[in-house]
């Protein structure tokens, strides 16, 4: 049995998005310390988000 540890932010993802969509910003930085989840966030909720909602 495998342990699915992530913990899904589809609402933190979906306002990126949304900033990206009305022009508001170009690019995003995120500051955090280390092992805080800011890759898994790219890769796991902002991207596949990004790549459904562009279809």
């Amino acid at each position: 049995m495998t342990i699915n540890w992530h913990y899904p932010r589809t609402e933190l993802a979906e306002q990126f998005l949304d900033a990206f969509a009305r022009g508001a910003t170009s690019s995003y930085t995120l500051f955090a310390p280390r092992r805080m989840g800011k890759t898994e966030f790219a890769l796991r909720d902002l991207i596949p988000l990004a790549e459904n909602t562009s279809n």
